[in-house]
């Protein structure tokens, strides 16, 4: 898997139709202003991310310069790393959360986010 990370600012210009992700056989996942693209295919994966920068200059966004990467066979992105076949919660995240006092709810729906996160990229 090969993965890709943009940060955008917001643009008060509406997009036209969108690009299709699917026509280049690649996985979208966006969290808050930060778009990860991912696919077993890096040339599908290139020209998703070309099209994908193209059409947010036309659209007028900011794209963070410090926060765009190109496809990559590892990344991490939304405090996780990511590569093929393996996907896990950054130790540094999980320290951070475990150093504050927290119910037992909230351990547990922590480790299940763990999980959750190791178990989606198997």
């Amino acid at each position: 898997m090969f993965v890709v990370l943009l940060v955008i600012a917001p643009s008060s210009q509406e997009l036209g139709p969108p690009t299709n992700p699917a026509r280049f056989n690649v996985t979208v996942t966006v969290y808050m202003d930060d778009i990860c693209l991912s696919s077993d295919d890096l040339g599908g994966l290139q020209e998703a991310f070309d099209a994908l920068l193209e059409r947010l200059d036309q659209a007028n966004f900011v794209v963070s310069g410090q926060k765009v990467r190109p496809p990559s066979p590892a990344m991490d992105v939304f405090n996780c790393d990511l590569e093929s076949g393996q996907t896990e919660v950054q130790q540094q995240r999980i320290d951070l959360f475990e150093a504050e006092p927290r119910s037992d709810a909230s351990m547990e729906a922590f480790a299940r986010y763990c999980l959750i996160v190791e178990e989606g990229n198997a």
